[in-house]
């Protein structure tokens, strides 16, 4: 996840944000975002620039992790390395042929972390709130994210920030996990 994360920092459509309060001996971390401006073209550029490093690491994390390794092979393996093994889209459009269509343009949220100290006093509301701001200036209309439903979920904490729920589904490891939505043309949910 290391790697993977460390993608967004220097990726064209990738967005990393931190979080800091001020303690006695100065700036200490409180959270973080991770998220992208295009979620699509995101993922593309990672799997075209990062593909055999996020393999190698990939593998050298199952190999030190037997069980979660196990778990890995019964329920991702093959998405997965679908992925990785899949041809990268080429950067410009062939000259003669059909028009590709074009595929929506949304912003993901990726991950969202607040340190449990910093709960509670806006940290992730002004991260989520910086997000949206950055992926409306790049263009996107829609913004998603993904979380358990439920009350293991952040489903509330998203809700009371405006997000619309739109979609549930199971998760490869038996969970139900909500996606929920902003309109960022709009500023109004779903």
């Amino acid at each position: 996840m290391r790697h993977w994360h460390a993608t967004f920092l220097d990726a064209p459509w990738g967005f990393a944000f931190i979080a800091e309060t001020t303690g006695p001996d100065g700036p200490v971390p409180s959270g973080f975002l991770f998220g992208s401006s295009d979620q699509l073209r995101h993922v593309d550029d990672v799997l075209r620039s990062h593909r055999t490093r996020l393999g190698i690491q990939g593998v050298l994390g199952l190999a030190v992790r037997p069980r979660l390794c196990l778990g890995f092979l019964r329920t991702r393996a093959r998405p997965y390395l679908r992925r990785l093994l899949k041809r990268p889209v080429p950067e410009t459009v062939p000259a003669a042929g059909p028009m590709p269509v074009a595929k929506p343009r949304i912003a993901v949220i990726t991950a969202l972390v607040v340190d449990p100290a910093s709960r509670g006093h806006g940290i992730g509301g002004q991260l989520v709130e910086h997000f949206l701001a950055q992926a409306s200036d790049a263009g996107a209309p829609l913004a998603e994210l993904v979380t358990k439903a439920g009350p293991d979920g952040a489903g509330r904490f998203y809700e009371r920030l405006g997000w619309a729920p739109v979609h549930e589904h199971t998760t490869r490891d038996g969970g139900i996990a909500r996606t929920y939505r902003f309109r960022l043309s709009l500023g109004t949910p779903g």
